[in-house]
């Protein structure tokens, strides 16, 4: 395989893992994530985060 390729796969790989981790926190811990760090967050992240901000739903039954 070529470098590119491989480079390519890491990456999906790191969104993947951080994708993972963004949906299963808690919506205290989303609260306190700053502002700037969700620029990097695919659509679907963001969307997953203000869902759970705004009607407080999340794993702990609240």
């Amino acid at each position: 395989m070529d470098h590119e390729r491989l480079k390519k796969i890491r990456d999906s790989l790191k969104a993947f893992s951080r994708e993972r981790s963004l949906l299963n926190m808690t919506r205290d811990e989303l609260a306190h994530i700053p502002k700037g760090v969700l620029i990097c967050c695919t659509p679907n992240e963001i969307a997953h985060v203000r869902n759970k901000l705004t009607t407080g739903t999340f794993e702990g039954g609240r």
